[in-house]
């Protein structure tokens, strides 16, 4: 390697011919060392770390608060004046045969089969003969009332295409369709604005009548029963396995095949008990309010396995807070939509919140709060790989495309995460750019090791050239968009878990400057292509961390050269 006073030299006598050229160089890299302190700057002066957390520990005391009975926020009261620093778990009812006298919070065991049980195996044929029975109707059996809204009575003055096979009613008087066949809302329409796209089915004097499918903009759609155009019984809503159809490439996550809603509707308003999916797994269940809104006291969260629930506080079909129980059967609404009973909703109080860029957690018990699905499926062992410490085993058998684990962690945009040394260093950056675009999720220091942090276990699993599980995609009840951990093959009880650390290889090809690192280890490796390269991931993290620190002089030259400039 040529002396960096040689270099200086060489410039210099060369000055005349690259000034220019040479000005703009490390005009640029000075530039970008200024923009990134000055962002280092404005991320530490913007969100001070006891700042942040007092607003995050604040927010779940608000949540918990809001649960307490009238007693109970008095007794709060009481507590807070001697103590404002103590933040502890309510005891009101938050589902069936709760109580309030404090035995809620102390940890309970529920079983946990090695294979699904009874009562999750008929949940889970019930709603493949939902998912898969697209000729399956129900009309409500009460008689509609007059004056129900219609359910395209907005789009009734927009343009629109119509099948040759509807016939025109009454052009001059206001025109009306009849017959079986599909009407398409051009771009421009006020439907379309409404997410509407096509609608197909049976229309008497204009109005809809039967079992109708419409389809939106978005990709996913819904097929429901129609009676004068009002929705009036069982209603289906389809879409993607992550959600939105239009947001991944990959075709098989892009066709509308995937359970989104089951409702009841009732003079075209949801009422009655419901179903809302989330996207990746996981379902809420309960009664909806007055307004058709999946909100209120008891409210059901279903894991992937149909079995294990939290029932507690929801608000528009969101978690907010609940307790830990089981699936103890199934019965029906208006003989056709399954309502979960489970067993008593006991053990500590699992609350909603969704970590930032400072916090995982919003305080040290919920750091060390174990997911009662996760802690069912894997547990922390040390590794069979030599030299990799601990690793993530099985305790069951699984299915191929089981979901057994999360990855969470602290949420920073990709520009935030390379400000920071530390979080440009760190060998748990996750991509999670389905959640919020150029999202990164990161473990920071701290947090890593099982007495850290263990209330998720994916950042745990170590890498494998044959990986046996991948990283997808979850709505989690209690940490909002992160991603899961599903089994790409069947796997035994005591198997350790690998999954691919590719992530990091495109994060290193992201950045120029780790683009020439990747290089020069190519060069020391003895590699000539990226995959040899990156075989032993783990290994090759400590090597860009070394050659970071490598390349520190050479900022500094630029500096050098940057003043010698100035000056002339």
């Amino acid at each position: 390697m040529v002396p960096p006073s040689n270099i200086v030299q060489h410039f210099v006598k060369r000055s005349n011919r690259n000034k220019q050229i040479l000005k703009m160089s490390v005009g640029l890299v000075t530039l970008s060392i200024l923009v990134i302190t000055y962002s280092q700057y404005l991320l530490h002066n913007h969100c001070d770390a006891l700042e942040c957390g007092n607003d995050f520990r604040s927010k779940r005391q608000v949540i918990e608060t809001t649960f307490m009975s009238k007693s109970e926020k008095t007794s709060a009261a009481s507590e807070s004046s001697e103590s404002t620093s103590s933040v502890r778990h309510p005891t009101s009812t938050l589902g069936a045969g709760t109580s309030s006298e404090g035995e809620l919070d102390i940890p309970v065991e529920f079983d946990s089969p090695l294979m699904p049980p009874k009562q999750s195996q008929e949940l889970a044929k019930w709603l493949q003969k939902m998912m898969m029975d697209l000729n399956l109707n129900r009309a409500d059996p009460t008689p509609m009332e007059e004056g129900s809204k219609e359910y395209l009575f907005p789009c009734a003055h927009d343009d629109y295409k119509i099948s040759e096979s509807l016939t025109k009613v009454n052009p001059t008087e206001g025109q009306t369709l009849d017959g079986q066949g599909w009407v398409v809302f051009p771009e421009d329409s006020l439907c379309y604005s409404l997410k509407i796209l096509k609608v197909t089915g049976q229309f008497n004097d204009g109005k809809l009548s039967g079992s109708a499918k419409v389809d939106f903009t978005d990709g996913s759609w819904m097929r429901g029963n129609f009676v004068k155009g009002v929705l009036h019984g069982l209603v289906r809503k389809f879409w993607c396995k992550f959600g939105d159809c239009e947001y991944f490439e990959s075709k098989k996550w892009s066709v509308p095949e995937h359970l989104k809603e089951i409702s009841w509707y009732r003079n075209g308003v949801r009422t009655g008990f419901a179903w809302e999916f989330l996207r990746g797994g996981g379902m809420m269940a309960g009664e909806v309010n007055e307004i058709g809104e999946l909100s209120g006291p008891e409210v059901s969260y279903l894991y992937p396995d149909k079995y294990t629930m939290l029932v507690g506080k929801a608000i528009k079909g969101q978690f907010q807070s609940g307790r830990e129980s089981r699936l103890s059967g199934i019965e029906y609404h208006n003989e056709i939509i399954a309502v979960p009973l489970h067993l008593k909703a006991q053990g500590p109080l699992f609350v909603r919140e969704v970590s930032n860029k400072t916090h995982m957690a919003s305080n040290d018990n919920s750091l060390h709060q174990s997911d009662p699905y996760e802690k069912q499926f894997v547990s922390v062992q040390d590794s069979t790989v030599r030299g990799s410490g601990r690793g993530v085993f099985l305790k069951k058998d699984v299915p191929m495309g089981m979901i057994i684990g999360f990855y969470n962690g602290v949420r920073m945009s990709d520009f935030e995460s390379k400000i920071r040394k530390a979080d440009r260093k760190s060998p748990y950056r996750m991509d999670n750019d389905w959640a919020k675009s150029k999202q990164i999720l990161n473990i920071p220091e701290g947090f890593r090791e099982p007495h850290q942090y263990n209330a998720t276990l994916g950042h745990l699993i170590n890498h494998g050239q044959k990986p046996n599980a991948w990283y997808a995609m979850i709505d989690h009840p209690r940490f909002g968009f992160i991603r899961s951990v599903v089994t790409k093959q069947a796997l035994k009880a005591g198997e350790e878990i690998f999954c691919d650390y590719g992530f990091l290889k495109q994060y290193a090809q992201s950045d120029e400057m780790f683009k020439t690192i990747l290089e020069v280890g190519k060069m020391i490796h003895g590699s000539d292509n990226n995959a040899d390269f990156t075989k032993d991931v783990k290994n090759h993290v400590n090597f860009l961390r070394d050659k970071v620190q490598e390349y520190k002089p050479f900022i500094d030259l630029a500096k050098t050269l940057y003043s010698m400039y100035a000056k002339q």
